[in-house]
């Protein structure tokens, strides 16, 4: 006679090991480790059914997982109403198993004779409370199909373990609903940040594009008979802006299969190409007076970057211009580059000052307020910094340090 009760701790103990192995990596395991769960119960206690219900915000109990001895794993579905079951409701409250020996007797479950255990065939009924944060969330239920049937304390003592594991897994399983929430939000986060740089990418090549696009209408509307070699190799100079912006929008969109990395250049070179461009997209506001000098160096800003930071500096000088005027280009190289462009136009007084750096402000009728942004944007990130003179009437003064790049 002690060996049927040794088999049957043994028993016990050896499926408390395999529901301690139950585990959650994501939200989308839960069905079937609420299988395997229900699995181990039922054939640990030899029983016909072993189900995990949940209750619902309203009070509804339902079924999430079945097993069936006979028809293995049978999912969930089933629904109790509230009103169906307030004795029981309030026993498993109370009590770390309810142990009903018959079930369509026993005060806390007669109530679900009718609706419940008659249609099913069940006799008896042990019943753990899943408890998550001190509340009642569900219960682990192990049904005994037939007549009534007589718990021993072992088999009350693993339902109560059994139901522990299941609290567990139901945690596991919100913390995982959680995670993958955070890494969607996370995702949906990125996405929307790379939206607005290409936005803003957008933007400030239009802006630059429209720089370049004036340059050549001016060009072609200043042609006389005679000047069409001039004019030739500035358009070419022209055109070769715009095709370096186009370059800047396939770099953002990633490297082509194949492709190789653009050739560099030094600082001060670039600005000096720089120059026939700017002459002819001063004129014929203003004249530029370019002057490059020093040691040329390489900085923490890529080709395209350096041109455009040099045309829209030189641009808005122009702009400040209202007639006739002078735009001065001064560049040092060095142990960084110092840039300094200064017009004779109006000037600026502090009210206009103190928002020059914020997107979309402009004084101009036809500005769209990024190019000072763009600027400020590409010096920063270039471990640069920008300084901004200017007062009604004396002009305007600006001076950019770029660091040589290590």
């Amino acid at each position: 006679m002690t060996m049927p009760g040794h088999s049957r701790r043994v028993a016990y103990e050896t499926a408390r090991l395999a529901l301690a192995r139950v585990h959650l990596d994501t939200a989308g395991d839960l069905a079937a480790v609420a299988a395997r769960a229900t699995r181990i119960c039922a054939e640990a206690l030899q029983v016909a059914r072993v189900g995990i219900w949940v209750f619902d915000d309203d009070g509804t109990l339902r079924c999430v997982a079945l097993h069936d001895r006979e028809q293995g794993p049978q999912g969930g579905g089933t629904a109790l109403a509230p009103a169906t079951l307030p004795r029981y409701r309030a026993a498993l409250d109370t009590c770390r198993v309810l142990v009903a020996d018959d079930a369509r007797l026993h005060p806390a479950t007669a109530e679900l004779t009718a609706g419940y255990l008659e249609p099913h065939g069940i006799g008896a009924l042990l019943d753990a409370p899943v408890f998550r944060d001190g509340h009642l969330y569900g219960v682990l239920c192990h049904e005994h199909v037939g007549g009534a049937r007589r718990w021993t304390h072992a088999e009350a003592e693993f339902a109560s373990a059994a139901a522990e594991v299941v609290a567990l897994v139901f945690a596991q399983a919100e913390r995982a609903r959680a995670e993958a929430e955070l890494r969607e939000q996370s995702n949906r986060a990125r996405d929307l940040e790379r939206l607005l740089e290409v936005r803003r990418l957008a933007r400030n090549v239009a802006h630059d594009f429209n720089n370049v696009m004036t340059s050549a209408m001016m060009l072609t509307a200043s042609l006389e008979p005679g000047d069409l070699a001039t004019a030739q190799r500035e358009l070419s100079e022209v055109l070769e802006i715009g095709r370096k912006l186009a370059a800047e929008l396939l770099r953002f969109a990633g490297p082509r299969e194949g492709a190789t990395p653009a050739g560099t250049q030094g600082a001060l070179a670039g600005i000096r190409a720089l120059g026939p461009v700017l002459s002819l997209l001063l004129r014929p506001r203003a004249q530029l007076v370019i002057d490059v000098a020093g040691d040329d160096l390489a900085i923490g800003l890529a080709p395209l970057e350096l041109e455009q930071v040099v045309l829209n500096l030189c641009v808005n000088a122009r702009d400040a211009i209202s007639t006739q005027g002078q735009v001065s280009l001064h560049a040092r190289g060095g142990t960084a580059l110092e840039l300094e462009i200064r017009d004779d136009g109006v000037g600026m007084d502090d009210a206009v000052k103190q928002h020059l750096f914020e997107p979309y402000f402009t004084t101009k009728s036809e500005g769209n307020g990024m190019g000072l942004v763009l600027v400020l944007d590409l010096v920063r990130r270039a471990g640069g910094t920008l300084q901004i003179d200017s007062a009604p009437g004396r002009g305007t003064t600006v001076r950019v340090t770029l660091p040589r790049a290590p």
